[in-house]
């Protein structure tokens, strides 16, 4: 319930205009069946907006043409895509770039670990993910800068992420429970 308003917020305060039209495009996961419930249910309109696209898909997918051309013809102010792995990402966000939705012009809203992989960056590039955002529970903040300027100087990855934050909150978790053994 409050990814929404966020979204809605920060899209009215970039544009200056608040949005009303979104498109859905999710894979059929638990959590985004859980996710996209609530948002058809009840968020959608208790913020005036209207789903001029809702399309769900089996992951993985070999091809995004058919899922992606129908948001160009919605014509969305924005598009909450919620794949679960970083192929599906690949594949959607290559194809977006094709029809011209990409690098921006489209605000691209994602969640889960799997954005923020620098896995997706590698394979896609700066260019294509530029005006995508990515809601998650747990991406390091900045109580943790000096730790993820650590990370990316021994790793070269280019930031410290979630799934890096996982393996090392996961040691302390066992460090923890050794100590107290």
């Amino acid at each position: 319930r409050e990814a929404g308003p966020a979204i809605v917020d920060l899209a009215q305060k970039s544009t200056g205009k608040r949005p009303t039209k979104v498109a859905l495009l999710a894979d059929n996961t638990a959590a985004n069946i859980s996710f996209l419930r609530e948002l058809r249910e009840h968020t959608l309109k208790d913020l005036g907006l209207t789903a001029v696209y809702d399309q769900m898909y089996t992951p993985p997918i070999a091809d995004a043409t058919t899922l992606v051309q129908p948001i160009r013809t919605a014509r969305p102010e924005f598009c909450i895509m919620l794949s679960s792995n970083v192929p599906d990402d690949k594949l959607l966000l290559d194809k977006s770039a094709e029809f011209g939705l990409a690098g921006g012009k489209l605000p691209l809203i994602g969640g889960g670990g799997h954005i923020g992989a620098p896995e997706l960056l590698k394979v896609t590039g700066t260019d294509i993910l530029q005006g995508l955002m990515a809601g998650l529970a747990n991406w390091p903040g900045h109580e943790q800068d000096k730790l993820a300027q650590r990370f990316v100087e021994l790793t070269k990855e280019p930031w410290f992420g979630h799934d890096s934050l996982f393996a090392y909150v996961h040691v302390l978790i066992f460090k923890e429970a050794l100590e107290r053994a």
